[in-house]
């Protein structure tokens, strides 16, 4: 992004929001879930849960980082530090890329607020536009129109609708003129 002309930029300032992942989430379908609720309690107090359809591989999570943190576990199989996260429903949302959103978007939910009920899931391509700041009824609309794929590589290619406003506004709105400052070679 450029500002064309002598103008002064500032970026917006941090806003604080209260909201967390879960409250993006929708009641998702089965088809959306990796695991089921069964575990293997660890010596170190960690959950290992395995993906439905391929038991080698294996999920870690650590019980207070979902119920407190952000990042609550990980893919131990996964060779990679993006796709090897597992995001808690209590903190806030990933990074979505336009490559392999799902993949790189798994999350801890609970059902009924139990942690008995926890289970690991990749995120929705509805959920995915709600997060990037698209409304129910603009992820509808192209929902009639594309894939389940290309819904996620939208998303994910997408900038986060309030930042592109605040970064705009301040462009605009709050943009001031600066006298010139010579440069030291003139």
């Amino acid at each position: 992004m450029a500002i064309l002309g002598e103008y002064g930029f500032s970026f917006p300032i941090k806003i604080n929001k209260k909201t967390k992942l879960k409250d993006f989430l929708e009641e998702a379908d089965e088809k959306y879930f990796l695991t089921t609720k069964e575990y293997i309690l660890k010596s170190n107090g960690n959950r290992e849960y395995h993906k439905k359809s391929n038991r080698n591989i294996k999920y870690d999570i650590n019980i207070n980082r979902f119920l407190y943190a952000d990042v609550c576990g990980i893919d131990v199989t996964s060779k990679f530090n993006q796709t090897s996260r597992i995001n808690s429903e209590n903190g806030t949302a990933p990074t979505l890329t336009a490559s392999n959103t799902a993949d790189n978007c798994k999350i801890a939910t609970i059902g009924n607020g139990k942690l008995d009920n926890l289970r690991i899931r990749t995120i929705t391509p509805k959920e995915a536009w709600r997060l990037m700041g698209f409304s129910d009824e603009a992820y509808n609309k192209a929902k009639n129109c594309t894939s389940e794929r290309n819904l996620y590589h939208q998303a994910g290619n997408s900038i986060v609708v309030d930042v592109l406003y605040y970064i705009l506004k301040n462009l605009f709105v709050n943009s001031t003129k600066i006298s010139k400052i010579p440069c030291s070679k003139e």
